[in-house]
């Protein structure tokens, strides 16, 4: 079996594991990323990109502009909200009495102020990439964590690399973990919540246009069909690409029938509201699990006491939005673990 060194390995590729990876290569330690995906980003690229302005996102969005060495965001602006009601657009005036499901989730983005970004994820991701450079592993997918002595001894990936690092970050979804760490090493309060927790994943339609939508309304725009389906969307500034959304509960993921259907009712629903939306294009689908969880709000205390040299940085935990609760929890974890690690302490990684 082949085998890798490093100081810190972090798995998973999304936007906290990219935040955590930069600071602390930044800070000349010799990192690991892993990531079953093919590219740096996870699956946080092809998510809806909409930056509320809410509490914590402004400092979020410093930090990574400090991490990037760019400038990211412009300046704030009111938000504007459209619904497709009585076939036209019309400003959204709220759900009334009916609140929809999954509101608990989907209310930031009904936020009244957006930021407006100078640089789109597209832009600055290519950023990560080149400060994490060969750091990143694509492909790669942690099968099992190797326990000895109440520490980690090792990760083994793709069921063929022995990795070995000092300390362990994990970034990716809860529901990995789970597979991966029996019940007896987990932070009672933290499996207990999420055993009671309903994950939420999301379903996302990229759509590229070759009619421009002119007709569209700029900003947020909400379809329903009725208080159980809410399809969030924004379109492009150039009218020739637009991005959905829809939630869809665990339960619904794991159901192929039912995923198809739900994708079939977002797709019907966008054709309602925009016929020409479908003339003529590209589409690309694309699942974020554990998007988000209903009820699940573990205590602030959720360090791993039984292994000595693991941490949990993922918006999961947060409570706060996904984007901002990511970055949140990469820079906690990025001030604990790079105590007591001095730059070159791991052999160089025979990549």
């Amino acid at each position: 079996m082949k085998k890798l060194n490093c100081d810190i390995l972090i798995i998973g590729a999304g936007l906290a594991g990219m935040v955590t990876a930069a600071k602390l290569i930044q800070q000349g330690k010799k990192v690991l990323l892993i990531d079953p995906q093919d590219q740096i980003g996870g699956k946080f690229s092809s998510s809806l990109q909409f930056f509320p302005e809410i509490p914590g996102s402004a400092e979020a969005l410093q930090s990574l502009e400090n991490i990037l060495n760019l400038k990211i965001a412009a300046e704030s602006a009111d938000q504007t909200l459209h619904c497709f009601e009585d076939h036209e657009w019309k400003a959204h005036m709220g759900f009334g009495e009916n609140t929809p499901k999954f509101y608990e989730i989907f209310q930031n983005n009904l936020s009244p102020q957006q930021h407006i970004l100078n640089l789109q994820s597209e832009e600055w991701l290519p950023r990560f990439a080149e400060i994490i450079g060969d750091r990143f592993l694509p492909r790669t997918q942690a099968t099992q964590i190797v326990v000895e002595n109440g520490t980690i001894k090792n990760i083994v990936a793709n069921a063929a690399i022995e990795i070995h690092a000092q300390k362990f970050i994990f970034c990716a979804p809860l529901h990995v973990l789970t597979a991966l760490l029996p019940n007896e090493l987990w932070p009672k309060n933290l499996r207990t919540q999420w055993g009671k927790a309903q994950a939420i994943s999301a379903l996302f339609l990229n759509i590229a246009h070759t009619l421009p939508l002119n007709d569209t309304p700029e900003g947020i725009l909400i379809l329903n069909n009725n208080a159980e389906e809410i399809v969030f969307g924004k379109v492009a500034a150039d009218k020739l690409s637009s991005q959905w959304m829809i939630h869809i509960t665990k339960d619904e993921v794991e159901d192929s029938e039912i995923a198809g259907n739900k994708l079939k009712a977002m797709k019907k629903m966008i054709k309602k509201a925009l016929p020409q939306a479908f003339e003529d294009h590209k589409e690309r689908v694309n699942l974020v699990e554990d998007f988000d969880a209903l009820n699940f709000k573990p205590a602030k205390d959720i360090h791993f006491h039984e292994l000595t040299n693991f941490w949990l940085a993922t918006a999961a935990i947060g409570p706060r939005p996904r984007w901002i609760a990511a970055i949140d929890a990469a820079q906690m974890v990025v001030a604990e673990v790079a105590v007591g690690i001095s730059p070159g302490a791991a052999p160089e990684i025979g990549l």
